[in-house]
């Protein structure tokens, strides 16, 4: 994939649609997380900043500063509909450049045919065009028409191709999971769960004699869903992750065999993006997408 980098890197910037989950809620608990359990600090902790690979954390006993590996992250992305997908790549980019997370791969659970192109885009626009991506070959999903990804996967530089000429999701999967130490592997999805279910079923292969199961058991960490959830007012939010296709979410549910956190939607909905993409450099895939 195309290494083309630029000079400003931005994440999206805030006020205009509504942030996707996974920008307040997968990826900075993700990250918060592993600081703390490297320092011991307890559930009250916060992160309130973290330059490079350092985070200054606010526990129940005061300010302390740790040192903290980048987490490995495989992001799962739907980008095809909504745009909140584009600005949680877009952040998860932020983040890598900042030191805290290392980016394994991006994969696509969308028939959409310019998807993993759009995402392809982006990965090069922040100089990360190198990022496997697969993508869903199934067909129990429906195929949702885009409003952005096909101008941006014309108009923004990306080497990927179509849907059609991208790699099995399964695939890229497995080679990269049998390639991470046991338990250090972050799972972020944002999209159906119909890429994770169908992993779990994947036999051995050239990369790994393990079942997708016990693959996924020894090497995932955590795996952090998008999700329904309560609101202020304690009433019950659909996630169209899980509406638009509930065997999935289900099957996921019942057969994942590590830890799953749930993203909790209130805090995704208070944040607001895309005003100020305006302000970003010409080349930036994110100001097609809003």
């Amino acid at each position: 994939m195309n290494s083309h980098t630029h000079q400003h890197r931005d994440p999206v910037a805030a006020k205009s649609h509504g942030l996707t989950a996974v920008t307040s809620l997968l990826l900075v608990p993700a990250v918060a997380g592993l600081f703390f359990q490297a320092q011991g600090a307890d559930a009250t902790s916060r992160t309130t900043e973290a330059p490079g690979k350092v985070a200054h954390i606010i526990t129940a006993d005061g300010p302390l500063l740790a040192e903290a590996k980048p987490l490995k992250v495989i992001f799962d992305t739907d980008i095809d509909g909504d745009n909140d997908d584009v600005a949680a790549a877009a952040i998860l980019h932020a983040l890598a450049d900042s030191g805290m997370v290392d980016i394994l791969a991006m994969d696509v659970v969308s028939r959409c045919p310019y998807s993993p192109a759009c995402l392809d885009a982006i990965n090069t626009y922040y100089g990360r065009g190198d990022i496997p991506i697969g993508v869903y070959k199934g067909t129990t999903l429906a195929e949702v028409g885009s409003p952005y990804a096909k101008e941006v996967a014309e108009r923004c530089p990306n080497d990927i191709g179509l849907s059609s000429q991208v790699p099995d999701v399964l695939g890229v999967y497995r080679r990269v999971l049998s390639g991470q130490s046991n338990g250090t592997v972050t799972m972020i999805a944002v999209g159906q769960m119909n890429n994770l279910v169908d992993l779990l079923t994947s036999p051995p292969d050239q990369y790994s004699n393990l079942s997708g199961r016990e693959l996924v058991r020894c090497k995932v960490a955590t795996l952090f869903v998008m999700a329904p959830y309560f609101n202020e007012r304690n009433e019950y939010q659909r996630a169209y992750n899980f509406v638009s296709s509930p065997k999935a979410a289900l099957e996921l549910i019942d057969k994942w065999p590590t830890k799953i956190k749930f993203g909790e939607g209130n805090l995704g909905h208070r944040h607001f993006i895309g005003s100020r993409l305006s302000e970003t450099p010409a080349g930036n895939p994110s100001p097609h997408c809003f």
